[in-house]
């Protein structure tokens, strides 16, 4: 029975594959600390935004959904906190996987 592949064509593929993940890893480092830095300079109000933008259509179907208001108020409050997080973990995780994407 003839072999299809040989060991160093497969060996060559897995080379490739993981230099592609890696290359991957690099551009997605750069989208987070891209991210990071943009979520810092809107402020809480991008945040803000994403909830009002995802409760519009409720909140115009039925004003007086307690579970939509309900998160509506605490989205003001809450998400100051959750604001300083994600920028700290985007910037943060971006720099890291730029740093072992280019060392591999």
């Amino acid at each position: 029975m003839k072999r299809i592949f040989s060991a160093k064509f497969i060996r060559e593929l897995i080379d490739e594959t993981f230099e592609v993940g890696v290359l991957i890893k690099l551009i997605f480092g750069f989208l987070e600390t891209a991210a990071g830095v943009v979520l810092a300079f809107s402020g809480k109000l991008m945040i803000n935004n994403f909830f009002i933008n995802m409760a519009q259509q409720e909140v115009s179907e039925d004003p007086k959904d307690i579970f939509v208001n309900y998160l509506l108020k605490v989205s003001s409050n809450f998400f100051a906190d959750v604001h300083v997080f994600a920028v700290v973990y985007l910037i943060f995780h971006g720099v890291v996987n730029k740093f072992w994407a280019i060392s591999c």
